[in-house]
């Protein structure tokens, strides 16, 4: 949007009278290792929730529902947990010591 609109990489736009910021695009993949901290999830139940298949000439990775629904389960704990606004207060007190 902003290389299209030809803006600055931080632009204000009134659109139906709000305000939003259009931000610098960022890559969504970007090259280089990958420092993330993963999380097990399902343990010692790989087998059963994810399994490859051949589809032709391809080889396809198959996920099941329940591997998704743990997915998600664990991230609405994770959300619940850590945006909660007294752990956030702690979060807060710490950063302020």
């Amino acid at each position: 949007m902003v290389a299209r609109f030809g803006l600055d990489a931080r632009v204000m736009q009134v659109c139906s009278e709000r305000y939003f910021v259009v931000s610098a695009h960022n890559d969504l993949f970007p090259l280089g290792p990958d420092t993330t901290d993963y999380r097990r999830v399902g343990e010692g139940q790989e087998d059963a929730l994810i399994s490859n298949q051949k589809l032709g000439d391809h080889d396809v990775l198959v996920i099941k529902e329940e591997a998704l629904r743990l997915m998600a389960d664990e991230a609405f704990r994770d959300i619940n947990h850590y945006l909660r606004a007294s752990h956030l207060q702690q979060l807060r007190n710490i950063l302020d010591d």
